[in-house]
């Protein structure tokens, strides 16, 4: 009688490279297990027959495993055709990332499986594409709308500030061309009556 430990952990490892997702290899490894003899072992081969990977025309080496690439950081479209170039699938989803950056825009920042990992030809390899950061909020847009203003109003009391000072300073000058002709006045009015008076 096998081990039913050994007939799940055959059943998971055999799936799993088949490209099979990990929770159906799971419940595939667990029915096997349980199933006494040598029928336990049929489960995994049922189960990988039902879940042929989508396959592109024209492929016909269905039996042979190829390795996921690296595509993290590659243009979207420049990612798809090196995953095709592989003979896999790639299939992609584009979400705003939280904290994005603008120079990630429609480039991979996940895939699925990892670089390395070995998948039956056709396999789908999962691909999400960043859209940025998502848009601000309400709440954001306000806060950011209130800082711009605040802004906006600190240089115009700048602006307020140098044209006071520069209207003191017009004010003193006057005041200082009034009071000098003030005592120029005084001082030829004085010598014209000192000189212009009675003998």
């Amino acid at each position: 009688m096998l081990d039913p430990i050994l007939k799940f952990v055959f059943s998971l490892t055999f799936l799993q490279n088949q490209g099979i997702e990990r929770t159906k290899a799971f419940a595939a490894g667990t029915a096997a297990a349980v199933i006494p003899g040598l029928g336990g072992l049929a489960v995994p081969l049922i189960v990988a027959g039902q879940s042929q990977p989508t396959f592109r025309p024209g492929v016909s080496d269905r039996g042979t495993l190829a390795e996921v690439p690296n595509v993290i950081g590659k243009e979207e479209e420049e990612a798809k055709g090196i995953i095709r170039g592989e003979k896999l699938n790639p299939v992609s989803e584009s979400f705003s990332i939280h904290r994005g950056k603008v120079e990630d825009i429609g480039k991979v920042v996940e895939q699925v499986p990892e670089q390395g990992k070995l998948v039956r030809v056709g396999a789908p390899v999962k691909l999400t594409v960043s859209l940025g950061a998502p848009a601000a909020t309400e709440e954001e847009s306000i806060h950011q709308r209130i800082e711009q203003d605040v802004e906006a109003a600190q240089q115009q009391i700048l602006v307020a500030q140098n044209q006071i000072t520069d209207a003191k300073a017009t004010i003193i000058e006057a005041r200082d061309t009034i009071l000098t002709a003030i005592a120029t006045k005084g001082t030829s009015a004085k010598g014209t009556s000192q000189s212009g008076g009675p003998t």
